[in-house]
């Protein structure tokens, strides 16, 4: 039976709806008039009431649709402030709102449109794919052939674009995080989309430096590959793809920043901050898998989808742990081949300043006698 509030998520989808509704309304308005006057220009009609007609349909065209006003008050029950009445285009629209958020009117043309699926337009991941491809040839150009170099900067360049888009993306569907992270529609999430097309091209093109000399990371993008596949395939689960980014790139880039500037001191950093990040990924994956059985209300997904998340989710959690115990138990070894060697210093400068003293106390009695 119908409640006396609404959840912000019913809240959001409502809003959603009702936008889509309204840009729906004033585009089939406005392509109705431009075919109107594409008729009219072809027949042969008195100038004087051609002219009144026109008119007529460009005051139509700028007061658009009509539409009523629904007020929201803090927990979520609605009530109507009016009949419908004209509302200009460009004018009113943006004072129309739904529990406090605005509704602004935008024609198709200038909104985002969300990217299609890979299987349906490859084209969405060749395009990333190409350009890191190029990035990593201007690299080796400009290091002379480095390959080692190259390729971290290639990675930089991919762990910048992803952290943007990521941090973009959750600031876009903040509220959607907590419910509708591995359930909602990918198509619902136009930015998360993008981000995942791009992440499917990085990987697939460093997955060839994998099978050529970076074998320890075949596992991962293997792992990493199939989960992006499988969300391309389910439609789902895209947000919560930007999330495992903006988590696994932080990491990533102190790594890579370590690769750079190696030395004691940035392995000691490195450690420590992906050892933090890996926390808040142990937490997220909690809260995906809380998802994952406990889907919102309406969620539509294959039988098989909570079996395939979870083991992929597990997955990337199990491949950045062991990642980051053996970091630490490298680091473990360099800080106790660190102590050793202040040990064995310290022990060495100990013996030259005993076997000085003994030379002075010879000399001493030799002068003496």
């Amino acid at each position: 039976t119908p409640g006396k509030s609404l959840s912000n998520s019913e809240q959001t989808c409502l809003w959603r709806c009702a936008q889509n509704m309204m840009e729906t309304n004033v585009f089939m308005q406005k392509r109705l008039v431009q075919q109107a006057k594409h008729q009219r220009g072809l027949s042969t009609v008195d100038t004087g009431a051609s002219r009144a007609r026109e008119d007529e349909e460009e005051s139509a065209e700028e007061v658009g649709p009509t539409f009523s006003v629904i007020a929201w008050n803090d927990r979520g029950s609605c009530k109507r402030l009016g009949s419908a009445f004209p509302v200009p285009f460009q004018s009113a629209c943006p004072q129309l709102s739904i529990f406090g958020l605005p509704l602004p009117l935008m024609e198709p043309s200038s909104s985002f449109s969300p990217p299609m699926s890979v299987l349906n337009r490859p084209s969405s991941v060749l395009i990333p794919f190409s350009i890191f491809a190029t990035v990593f040839i201007l690299n080796m150009y400009r290091t002379g052939g480095c390959l080692v170099k190259s390729c971290e900067y290639t990675s930089m360049f991919h762990h910048t674009i992803s952290i943007v888009a990521a941090l973009a993306c959750m600031a876009a569907e903040w509220n959607e995080l907590s419910t509708r992270a591995v359930y909602g529609s990918n198509t619902g999430f136009p930015w998360a989309s993008l981000l995942q097309h791009i992440n499917i091209g990085y990987f697939l093109y460093d997955f060839l430096h994998s099978l050529a000399w970076e074998h320890h990371f075949i596992i991962h993008h293997t792992v990493a590959l199939t989960g992006l596949f499988a969300s391309e395939y389910m439609n789902s689960f895209a947000l919560a793809n930007a999330v495992n980014t903006l988590i696994a790139e932080s990491g990533s880039i102190i790594y890579n920043y370590y690769n750079a500037h190696k030395s004691l001191n940035h392995y000691v950093i490195f450690v420590a901050v992906y050892g933090v990040s890996r926390l808040i990924f142990l937490v997220w994956s909690l809260l995906v898998l809380h998802q994952v059985w406990r889907p919102f209300e309406g969620a539509v997904y294959p039988f098989w989808a909570p079996y395939a998340i979870t083991s992929l989710q597990l997955s990337l959690l199990v491949v950045n742990l062991v990642f980051l115990f053996t970091h630490m138990r490298k680091l473990n070894r360099k800080l106790r081949e660190r102590r050793q060697e202040a040990a064995r210093k310290a022990a060495g400068e100990g013996e030259v300043t005993t076997a000085v003293l003994r030379r002075r106390s010879v000399v001493a009695i030799d002068a003496a006698a």
